[in-house]
């Protein structure tokens, strides 16, 4: 009966733990102020400027457009204005005199005056509300004269809080939008499932890692196993088989696993004839064959100008994948595996085509684990090295007719 290899049990060697990455600074705005069109400014501060101030921010803002009344309007821009006591300041004056004696005896005397009276600050609030049903959808307050003051010409002018809280609305709609855009764009490409999306998306990540993708593939790899087992089992198997393919084998894992039970089953039955077969599966060298041309590769800078995701557009992934880190890793790895309609077969093709051309180092450390890793789930008792060694050792005892060191090499199998 032919024995399986369990590829899965090559995620031993990927790990990381599971967190939470950064927190959003805010909770997102309502889908209602985000998709509004028409506002109207309900300005009930007192001050006609309080309202030709928001007027003119929204107008430079461009956004919105203006009307005459609440009905017309998906938003209702309401202004307040308070003024409220904020504690009590006591100003005092006064004279003080005094004589000195023989002695040195000071004595004082004198008289003061003192005023106290409240300390009064003023605020305006700005509450976006529904027209229709008249609920508050977000507000936000700005004491007058808040913010950084602006100075001209040697004069200091207190900033106005209306045009400050139009702007902070405006800012937190601008970035709320611009992740929504980074993030859709990062994802639509796991999600396409053609070579070229994830050759940009192999490209993006690996080129922010400070370790060629070490991490963040071991990330991937430790996912897949866990989430998409036949996905991993597929991409795993070929990575090995690869690995065994470039060092010379002519057989791939599950082939040599079973040779190698074969060789000593048949040496413990010593059956010499058992022992030959085995052998020769286990030294035989890979056919010759023309390799495909690697058009992925050859055409990538190609392509990546055409589809490249600028840094600044993958946001707070960028720092992420560059920080390296099991927890940051770990958040890519969920994200971009959760879109992939294949488990991130093709991502993870991608991503080692892309790390063997541009980081040779890196994936040789990547595939040397994960084929140890194999070996020894399968009960192989040498590394990939030792491997290696052992079926060059075996080839020449073959070609020098050796019986005794061919018989050593074996054994170390």
């Amino acid at each position: 009966m032919r024995r399986s290899i369990s590829i899965l049990s090559a995620v031993c060697i990927l790990s990381f733990c599971s967190s939470a990455l950064a927190n959003t600074k805010h909770a997102p705005l309502p889908d209602q102020i985000l998709q509004a069109k028409t506002v109207y400014i309900d300005n009930r501060a007192g001050f006609a400027a309080f309202g030709d101030r928001a007027y003119d921010e929204l107008s430079k803002w461009g956004r919105f457009k203006i009307v005459k009344s609440a009905k017309e309007a998906d938003l209702v821009f309401l202004l307040s204005a308070d003024e409220y006591v904020t504690g009590y300041r006591t100003d005092t004056s006064g004279t003080t005199t005094g004589t000195v004696d023989n002695s040195g005896n000071v004595r004082l005397e004198g008289d003061s005056t003192s005023r106290t009276h409240a300390q009064t600050g003023g605020t305006t609030y700005l509450t976006l509300i529904d027209p229709n049903t008249g609920k508050s959808l977000w507000a936000d307050q700005e004491v007058w004269g808040g913010g950084h003051p602006v100075t001209w010409m040697g004069f200091t002018f207190a900033k106005s809080a209306t045009r400050l809280l139009v702007r902070k609305l405006r800012k937190r709609i601008e970035e709320q939008e611009s992740d929504s855009k980074k993030v859709g764009k990062v994802d639509s490409a796991p999600a396409a499932k053609t070579p070229e999306a994830d050759a940009v998306i192999a490209e993006q990540y690996l080129t922010m890692t400070p370790d060629g993708g070490v991490g963040l593939t071991r990330a991937i790899a430790w996912r897949m196993a866990n989430a998409y087992p036949k996905a991993w089992s597929q991409i795993s198997t070929e990575f090995v088989n690869s690995t065994l393919k470039e060092a010379g084998i002519g057989t791939d894992i599950q082939a040599l696993v079973d040779a190698i039970a074969e060789m000593r089953a048949a040496v413990v039955a010593k059956d010499g004839e058992a022992i030959g077969r085995a052998v020769v599966k286990i030294v035989s060298a890979p056919k010759a064959e023309e390799k495909p041309e690697r058009s992925l590769v050859r055409d990538l800078p190609k392509r990546i100008n055409e589809q490249k995701l600028d840094s600044k557009e993958v946001g707070e992934l960028d720092s992420v994948l560059r920080a390296n880190t099991p927890e940051g890793n770990a958040l890519v790895a969920e994200r971009c595996l959760a879109l992939t309609p294949d488990g991130g077969v093709g991502l993870m093709r991608a991503i080692a085509q892309r790390m063997a051309k541009a980081y040779p180092e890196a994936w040789n450390q990547i595939s040397t684990e994960l084929l140890n890793s194999t070996l020894k789930a399968a009960g192989i008792g040498t590394d990939s090295q030792g491997l290696f060694a052992t079926i060059r050792e075996m080839r020449a005892a073959i070609q020098a007719k050796d019986a005794e060191a061919l018989s050593s090499a074996s054994a170390r199998l």
